[in-house]
């Protein structure tokens, strides 16, 4: 069995990507647009650091609530869904 080395969480780094991200709670479209940005720049990536990969959980965790919240999804039955398409 072949042994991997995985590298330790990077705090220091961490630290950094979280002072130029600078996540909050998405209060409004644009904060909304920005991180969006941000979690679309990471995803990219074809290999994420660990400390990269919880920024963009944080990330996406942040644009995931404000859009529950924001973008709530109204109950339709399939008729209604299928007539709006029309």
């Amino acid at each position: 069995m072949e042994l991997v080395a995985v590298k330790a969480f990077d705090l220091t780094e961490y630290k950094h990507l979280l002072a130029e991200a600078h996540p909050a709670l998405i209060e409004t479209e644009e904060e909304n647009q920005r991180v969006l940005a941000l979690v679309h720049d990471l995803m990219r990536k074809q290999r994420k650091s660990r400390e990269e990969q919880k920024l963009l959980d944080l990330l996406a965790r942040l644009v995931e609530d404000f859009e529950a919240q924001h973008y709530e999804l109204k109950g339709a039955t399939p008729d209604q869904v299928l007539r709006r398409g029309t």
